[in-house]
């Protein structure tokens, strides 16, 4: 990473984040117990490894640049319900909520709530659905940010940070990427002090004289074998005619049984059924995650259009199981457009317009 966006000062990393007024600062200490807390939380479960989390905690100013400083942070548990991720259900979504409101800004100066962070165990290093509905819920803030932790070999190795625009946060990819480990002094180097020599070229290895004109003498030397392709040709074309009509017997006993399979499937099996209901100040969005698609589903994107923002969300597979998540929503219409990819070139998509209705008349 180069130096303008990586740099160590005062016992913390600042990291600007390219292509955007963003600073983000780091403190040592909080990465070292923050990567204790991964490792021990990596262990809970034998050979998948758990997700740990929970709030980021310190000072965040939106001038003409975002400045965090992130001077410490508290872990808010999971039961891991939904398997070894960071998946909170209702429950102890409620209690990161109470962590949230119990670290707002007080008059004192101290530091207060400014993101969320969790480890990372699954593949791509983005946001899940999950993640979102968390950040919605309940680090609505223009200035939140989330901090995730690539794990590799069970130990912290690549952090990432996401920031909000005014389209909402990008949940794909990050802004900013770093190693999440202090950096070696530099200067440091072998402890011989010698540099490496070139690696041995592989034309240079020793070959024994006489093998190549050896092998092209026997080449010519072989004497050439008599043709028969005179007697195959009968053959080839009864081959050919057999293969044909075989070809065509099982073409059509395979449209067979894919009419029938198609017969014997219901209607309704590649429906989302997508629905949405207010619920407080946010909007809980439905499908039907017994949907048969669901089952062949490689990946999804969810498209929110809430009046003039508009936010994109992968949702990985196993996320669809569940079935919900939650929105907070700034106007009064909202589009959903949610499309499951079954393979390169198929999908299906289903969407869903959300009007509020007019408020209740006064009472008199």
């Amino acid at each position: 990473m180069s130096p303008d966006l990586f740099q160590e000062s005062a016992g913390s990393y600042v990291l600007d984040a390219p292509g955007r007024k963003a600073t983000v600062r780091l403190r040592w200490d909080v990465m070292e117990r923050m990567s204790s807390e991964m490792l021990r939380g990596f262990g809970a479960i034998p050979r998948r490894g758990a997700e740990i989390g929970g709030v980021l905690l310190g000072r965040a100013v939106m001038g003409d640049r975002l400045i965090v400083d992130v001077e410490d942070f508290e872990l808010v548990p999971c039961r891991y319900t939904r398997g070894p991720y960071y998946a909170l259900s209702l429950q102890e979504m409620g209690h990161f909520r109470e962590v949230v409101e119990r670290n707002a800004p007080r008059p004192d100066g101290g530091v207060y709530a400014v993101g969320f962070f969790r480890s990372h165990t699954r593949d791509r290093l983005s946001l899940g659905m999950d993640d979102m509905e968390l950040l919605e819920v309940c680090l609505p803030h223009p200035t939140d940010i989330a901090l995730l932790v690539k794990l590799s070999g069970g130990r912290p190795d690549v952090g990432a940070i996401f920031f909000r625009e005014p389209g909402g946060m990008r949940s794909d990819s990050s802004y900013l990427e770093f190693p999440f480990r202090r950096a070696r002094p530099a200067g440091r180097s072998n402890s011989s002090g010698k540099r490496p020599g070139p690696p041995p070229n592989p034309a240079s290895a020793p070959v024994k004289e006489g093998t190549a004109s050896t092998m092209e003498s026997e080449d010519l030397t072989q004497s050439p074998k008599p043709k028969r392709g005179n007697f195959w040709i009968p053959l080839s074309f009864i081959f050919l005619v057999l293969g044909v009509a075989l070809g065509l017997s099982v073409g059509h006993l395979m449209g067979i049984i894919q009419r029938t399979r198609a017969a014997a499937v219901p209607a309704d099996a590649y429906q989302l059924d997508l629905a949405v209901t207010p619920s407080g100040d946010t909007l809980q969005l439905k499908w039907n995650r017994n949907a048969a698609v669901l089952s062949k589903a490689r990946s999804a994107v969810l498209s929110i259009q809430d009046g003039q923002y508009s936010n994109r969300l992968n949702i990985d597979p196993r996320d669809l199981a569940g079935g919900t998540l939650f929105y907070r929503n700034v106007s009064g219409e909202v589009n959903f457009k949610l499309e499951v990819f079954t393979g390169e070139r198929s999908s299906l998509c289903e969407t869903l317009e959300y009007r509020a209705g007019p408020p209740p008349p006064a009472k008199r």
